[in-house]
């Protein structure tokens, strides 16, 4: 494909511009430009976002009916005419495409912080001060460490993605288990997602209705079930960049509030006296949680690729990590010097009641339901790929309505899987960060380094991360899962009993 323009009839060739999604922003960002306006800051941030989560990890692409870019579907052929402006030379038009070095952090801090945040309260008390601010810093730094193995990886293999980068040196096999690595922590994430909503509407509805409306919990999953099941068959991600915006807005504010909460307790009641520096008992907890947190692997090769100077990533993820790593332990170790043993799972439950923070937590709820189809989105598109193939439901009513059950039966599965462990969602948190998260970030970035690099020494380093990162998958797991089968479900706080 080439852009030509109109009146200079200078050309740009695809190969220019080969990040995902850059003719869509090429169409926003030329209609803007003719209209003598400036590109939206959706456009500028959250669409380019999207899209970019749209080819999550470079593996998870759009079927024919979710294409984006439909603005542009009246022009057709291989050479298909973009209009632009015509002061744009074909150089200076890829370059404006690029991602700058600000948009890339912003992108990354996006892709991290999420809800995985609020359990590091709890999960400090699961590991203790001493032993969860030491084990931040050692898994930030590991994980930083394999995102730049990765994306070296990626350049010396020709920009491949995650999956395409396991299928090259491992193997077809190898490329199907890091794809279904990846469903299964999407699917992690949106259980979690499904208990945390749930949580806190029941908490919410026995204030509201001082303790008169007491609905079983189940209710709460069946009417995210009936929520998320429309919003799983739209097709474009990008419908989804107002809700985005929002459910980020909610979500800092939240944040904001919580950290206030904990200061303001501190100063006046001191710090909690039951602290423990290490908690032998349940320290593998907080590893899986910590992973959790860290959730943002799959989109580290999107971002690097997209960038107008590829060779400033290396920074750029750099003070990404160690912002995140600083956010993370002030909210973990506030929250539990706040608290001590009686911090909550869910945080919110342990704000005081009062219009403004359980107004707050309405809508940092709303914010999470906001955030579930992009969750998801990744989980339903690998996994409808091994089912329907390449078949779209563009040219077929009934591929269409096929997915759509499928994804029905996806959505309403999660939520049952979700009522299932819905008393014991620090286990569920800590079990999707253990053997989901520390394969993708730890086990599979070595093991591509270790197959292209020629240096005995970093070859070293890599076999190392490898056994690292099993050893830990299959501690942690275990210990997670003993844990859970052992111990009694804990039921999170009743407004009513307080």
């Amino acid at each position: 494909m080439v852009l030509i323009d109109e009146n200079e009839e200078q050309v740009v060739y695809a190969s220019e511009l080969r990040q995902p999604g850059v003719f869509r922003r090429f169409f926003m960002a030329s209609k803007a430009a003719s209209e003598g306006k400036d590109v939206p800051i959706l456009t500028k941030n959250f669409i380019d976002f999207l899209i970019l989560y749209g080819t999550y990890g470079g593996d998870v692409c759009p079927s024919e009916d979710d294409e984006e870019g439909e603005d542009l579907e009246e022009e057709q052929g291989e050479e298909t005419r973009l209009l632009r402006s015509k002061s744009q030379t074909p150089s200076q038009l890829a370059q404006v495409q690029g991602t700058s070095a600000k948009k890339a952090f912003f992108m990354l801090l996006k892709a991290f912080v999420g809800t995985g945040v609020l359990f590091l309260p709890q999960a400090f008390r699961n590991g203790g001060m001493g032993f969860s601010i030491g084990m931040l810093i050692v898994l930030g730094y590991l994980n930083l460490y394999c995102m730049n193995l990765l994306v070296e990886s990626s350049t010396a293999m020709g920009g491949l993605s995650f999956g395409d980068l396991a299928g090259q040196l491992f193997g077809k096999n190898f490329k199907q288990l890091v794809l279904g690595s990846i469903a299964v922590s999407q699917m992690g994430f949106s259980c979690a997602y499904y208990i945390f909503v749930a949580t806190n509407l029941r908490y919410l509805t026995l204030l509201a209705s001082g303790c008169k409306w007491d609905f079983p919990f189940w209710f709460f999953i069946a009417v995210q079930v009936l929520i998320y099941v429309p919003l799983s068959w739209v097709r474009k991600i990008k419908s989804f960049s107002i809700t985005s915006l929002i459910a980020d807005v909610f979500i800092l504010v939240g944040l904001i509030y919580i950290l206030s909460f904990d200061i303001f307790k501190i100063s006046a009641q001191g710090v909690a006296k039951d602290l423990l520096w290490i908690n032998f008992e349940s320290f593998p907890l907080l590893i899986g949680t910590a992973m959790f947190s860290f959730e943002g692997i799959c989109l580290i090769l999107p971002i690097a690729q997209s960038m107008k100077k590829p060779e400033q990533f290396t920074s750029v993820i750099t003070w990404c990590i160690f912002t995140i790593g600083i956010v993370f332990i002030i909210i973990g170790a506030m929250g539990y010097m706040a608290l001590g043993n009686d911090v909550s799972t869910v945080i919110f439950l342990d704000l005081p009641q009062g219009p403004f923070p359980n107004g707050l937590q309405f809508f940092y709820v709303v914010a999470i339901i906001l955030s579930f189809p992009l969750c998801v989105y990744p989980a339903i598109r690998i996994t409808e790929v091994g089912i329907f193939g390449h078949r779209d439901g563009k040219s077929s009513q009934w591929v269409k309505w096929q997915k759509n059950l499928f994804r029905t039966v996806v959505v309403s599965s999660l939520g049952l899987i979700s009522w299932a462990g819905s008393d014991s969602l620090d286990k569920v948190v800590s079990l999707v960060g253990c053997f989901a998260c520390i394969p993708l970030s730890f086990i599979y970035p070595a093991m591509f380094h270790f197959k292209i690099t020629t240096s005995q020494f970093y070859k070293t380093i890599d076999l190392l991360l490898i056994v690292f990162g099993t050893i830990a998958t299959l501690y942690t797991t275990y210990v997670t899962v003993q844990q859970w089968a052992m111990n009694a479900p804990s039921p999170p706080k009743d407004p009513c009993f307080r």
